[in-house]
């Protein structure tokens, strides 16, 4: 029964399924643009469908009385261009892993229509005490046909990965830079790709950038 597309071609369409075994029931809250909470659910639910204006959202997943935060996720829904689509969002991982064999994490990731490999869903930090990797970025240029450069500023000295996914979620190019400071230059050829948009991640060990890259031939 899931949708292929949004019931409204101007909205986005999410499907949300519990699939944490350690996690008890927990409640959903949007707190990027206020929409406040969505819903609560428990192991092996399926939340119905939200019809949602495409834009960035924040989603908090909370305990079920909404009072302490577990984690919170950044859910770009404009940035990735997703409006008319319909998404599966899939909460899966441990929230104590050492409990369980040493698993995975507990996550938020995304399936879209057209297949592909899941895609997590970065962890969002807006925490006052906590100073943030990310200072001046820069992916140029944009659209991009042979080779595109990648300027940062970092804030502290971080592990920095570099990431991009076609636009199914199958990552088409990894490069993981090892722990960095200050300025971060980098030029990847993107010669070979497809003609197409892609999603690049630069990441460190609590931050993420998102931004979408277009490659034209």
């Amino acid at each position: 029964g899931a949708r292929e597309a949004a019931a409204n071609e101007n909205e986005t369409d999410v499907l949300v399924f519990h699939g944490a075994t350690d996690a008890p029931e927990v409640s959903v809250w949007e707190t990027g643009v206020g929409a406040g909470e969505l819903f609560t659910f428990g192991y092996g639910d399926f939340a119905g469908y939200l019809e949602l204006g495409t834009l960035d959202y924040v989603l908090e997943v909370r305990t079920a009385d909404g009072e302490t935060t577990v984690a919170a996720y950044s859910a770009p829904l404009q940035t990735l261009e997703l409006e008319g689509a319909a998404i599966t969002v899939v909460a899966s991982g441990f929230l104590n892993p050492a409990n369980n064999s040493d698993g995975p994490a507990f996550g938020l990731y995304v399936a879209t229509a057209a297949g592909g490999d899941l895609i997590a869903l970065p962890i969002f930090t807006n925490v006052s005490d906590i100073v943030p990797a990310f200072g001046e970025f820069n992916a140029y240029p944009n659209p991009v046909r042979d080779n595109l450069n990648i300027a940062l500023n970092l804030n502290r000295s971080d592990d920095i990965t570099i990431e991009i996914f076609n636009i199914v979620g199958s990552r088409v190019y990894v490069n993981e830079l090892g722990n960095r400071s200050d300025l971060v230059m980098e030029t990847i050829s993107v010669s070979s790709f497809p003609q197409g948009t892609y999603i690049l991640n630069v990441r460190t060990s609590e931050d993420v950038i998102t931004r979408k890259i277009n490659i034209v031939k």
